[in-house]
């Protein structure tokens, strides 16, 4: 894979780091890139108006970007690579920088540049991909990185709480992260993550139409040592498509069930088919060693109930009504539920009946549309919006329910929509003073729950 630049943005343009590797891109590509990205008008059909895809080409360069706590990761080439390969090899790189620098966040990036330019340098050479695992890169990283003070305050039950596994997960769970350099040479531990992703469409009716959860299981190691880890999943796990070689599929529905599971190819899986237990020795850093798909979550976290009402020609109100279906000892952080407007709205206010817990609402004019934000959504709750808009002509129910879906967003600690989880961890024994800590935990985050209008 071959780039000719890389370089980070923050959500406002400002260029945070910049490395030019082939010198036969303009310097000022990255003004090029924002303003693209910024004022997308969906040419060629290729995504509606407002919504730049991860890959275009502008003035002859091909970009290629991800986007991360409010930061642009973006690489550029002039060759016609593999669109694939060109965001693997970025996110690859996102990792990396995460990994040595802890918190990925903008004033983060700013206090550490010259650690992130002296990655760079190692990763690529005129261009050209050399190297992309934390372990390896780590004896030639010279800079010296120290844990950042603001985080080591923490307990140990927050940090476990916080801690940051990957994706595109919420504030609270990164605030633990410290880098890799500092961290591995001083703790003796290891955070494991069941990331459950869930893609649920609802029909007008409420009812599920489509239903999918991607999980995986992420482990961000700082054990001395690289020793052996022996983890055991659910004896009651089922695996759909090896189902026909095994006798123990339960037909009364009693054992957890999913469609497909892959290992990476440094997990030893033999043992996984009659004891649903895996081995494997993670490197310093972050790494995912099972993603697995299922079709038939046991139950969906939330429920929705909508209503139009006009009540003049130029005003209507929506009513969005929406509840939690899972226990009451758990709570969703950062949720969020988009409401589009019709085009004619030309002003958009909301009554939330609970604003004493830190609800709020943030009409966006530019993209027609009403967030309305719930910090903590405990389990067998229930929250009501309702928003009123003014429109700037007659404008019918029927208008606004064509407007598009309503959509979610959440991330729940501590639950699973399918029952998949870690019963037991074991790290390999390496002397009786060798005790180092573990944390297990589950989170499930909605990748695309929507709810249909029409």
């Amino acid at each position: 894979m071959t780039f000719s630049q890389f370089f980070i943005l923050s959500a406002k343009g400002d260029k945070l780091v910049f490395k030019d590797y082939r010198n036969d891109i303009p310097k000022h590509s990255d003004e090029i890139f924002f303003h693209k990205y910024n004022y997308w008008d969906g040419v060629n059909s290729h995504a509606p108006p407002g919504d730049c895809p991860p890959f275009f080409n502008e003035k002859n360069v091909n970009f290629c970007f991800v986007r991360r706590r409010q930061m642009l990761f973006v690489c550029t080439t002039l060759e016609n690579q593999s669109p694939s390969m060109m965001v693997e090899t970025v996110l690859s790189i996102v990792k990396l920088i995460r990994d040595f620098i802890g918190v990925l966040s903008e004033e983060n990036v700013r206090r550490h540049f010259t650690l992130v330019y002296e990655l760079l340098e190692e990763v690529q050479d005129m261009g050209i991909t050399q190297e992309l695992r934390t372990d390896r890169l780590k004896p030639f990283i010279f800079h010296k990185i120290a844990a950042l003070d603001s985080y080591t305050s923490d307990t140990l039950y927050q940090r476990m709480v916080n801690a940051d596994f990957g994706g595109e997960v919420s504030k609270k769970s990164t605030d633990a992260a410290v880098s890799v350099l500092a961290e591995s040479e001083e703790k003796n531990e290891v955070y494991i993550d069941v990331v459950e992703r869930l893609s649920v469409v609802f029909g007008p009716d409420t009812n599920v139409s489509r239903a999918q959860v991607d999980g995986s299981v992420v482990i961000k190691s700082f054990l001395q040592g690289t020793p052996t880890l022996f983890i055991t999943f659910n004896n009651d796990l089922c695996v759909a498509e090896v189902m026909n070689t095994s006798n123990r599929f339960d037909s009364n529905g009693r054992q957890i069930r999913i469609d497909s599971i892959s290992f990476s190819e440094n997990v030893n899986w033999r043992s996984f088919a009659n004891q649903k237990s895996v081995t494997v020795t993670p490197p310093i850093g972050e790494t995912t060693i099972v993603n697995y798909k299922s079709t038939q979550p046991t139950f969906v976290p939330f429920r929705l109930i909508h209503a139009f009402q006009k009540v003049s020609d130029t005003r209507v109100e929506i009513l969005v009504r929406v509840r939690s279906e899972y226990s009451a000892g758990v709570s969703s952080i950062s949720t969020s539920v988009t409401i589009p407007l019709p085009l004619t709205t030309v002003g958009a206010s909301a009554e939330l009946a609970s604003e004493k817990d830190g609800q709020t609402f943030d009409y966006r004019e530019r993209q027609q549309e009403l967030v309305w934000n719930i910090p903590s959504f405990a389990g067998a709750a229930e929250h009501t919006c309702k928003v009123k808009l003014t429109t700037s002509s007659d404008t019918s129910i029927s208008e606004c329910k064509r407007a598009g879906p309503i959509t979610m967003y959440f991330e729940i600690p501590q639950h699973s929509t399918t029952g998949f989880s870690i019963q037991s961890l074991r790290i390999e024994e390496r002397g009786s003073d060798y005790n180092p800590r573990r944390w297990i935990r589950n989170i499930t985050q909605a990748n695309s729950y929507v709810f249909r209008t029409h």
